[in-house]
C-alpha cells in the first residue's frame, strides 16, 4: 500500500517560505537540489536602458528592476525563468515580469524566459516589472514548469 500524505504534511508541502529583501530563502527543488534565493535590492525607474535608447514605463506605471542572486547546492540542475516571478501590490493586479522590458533592456544578467541553472552554482539575475503601485511590494517565486518546491515570498 502506498503511503499518502497527511493533511499536515500536505499543508507543509505548499506553505511558502518567507524572507525580507537582502535575506536568503531556501527551498528544495524536486526533493533533490537546495536552491537559495536572495533579492539583493530593487530600484524604481521611469525608463530602462535598451540597445537603441530607452524604454519608457507604460503610462501611469513605473519599472521595478529587481537584482537577485540564486545559488544551488548539490543535486540536479534546475530550470529557471522570469515567468515564475510575480509582484504582489496593493490593488487587483498581480504583475508578471514585463516581456518587452525583459527582451529589450540593456542590462547584464537579465533572467531569460527559460534557462538551466547548474548545480553548485551561483548567479545574479535581473527581473523587470511594470506596476502602478510601488510602495508596498512583495515578490513571489513559484516553481518553474513541472518542478516542485514551496513558493518563495520576499517582502521589503
Amino acid at each position: 500500500m502506498t503511503p499518502t500524505a497527511t493533511a499536515q504534511e500536505a499543508q507543509e508541502e505548499t506553505r511558502a517560505v518567507y524572507a525580507g529583501t537582502g535575506e536568503w530563502a531556501e527551498v528544495t527543488v524536486d526533493g533533490e537540489t537546495d536552491m537559495r534565493v536572495r533579492i539583493n535590492n530593487f530600484t524604481i525607474r521611469d525608463e530602462v536602458e535598451t540597445d537603441d535608447g530607452t524604454l519608457d514605463a507604460p503610462e501611469g506605471e513605473q519599472w521595478v528592476v529587481v537584482n537577485t542572486t540564486i545559488r544551488t547546492l548539490p543535486g540536479d540542475d534546475i530550470r529557471l525563468g522570469y515567468t515564475q516571478w510575480r509582484l504582489l501590490t496593493v490593488g487587483p493586479q498581480i504583475p508578471q515580469p514585463d516581456d518587452a522590458a525583459m527582451r529589450r533592456a540593456d542590462y547584464k544578467n537579465m533572467l531569460p524566459d527559460e534557462t538551466t541553472h547548474e548545480k553548485n552554482d551561483a548567479e545574479q539575475y535581473r527581473i523587470i516589472f511594470a506596476t502602478d503601485y510601488t510602495r508596498e511590494m512583495t515578490f513571489v517565486i513559484y516553481p518553474f514548469g513541472s518542478q516542485n518546491h514551496r513558493p518563495l515570498v520576499f517582502s521589503r
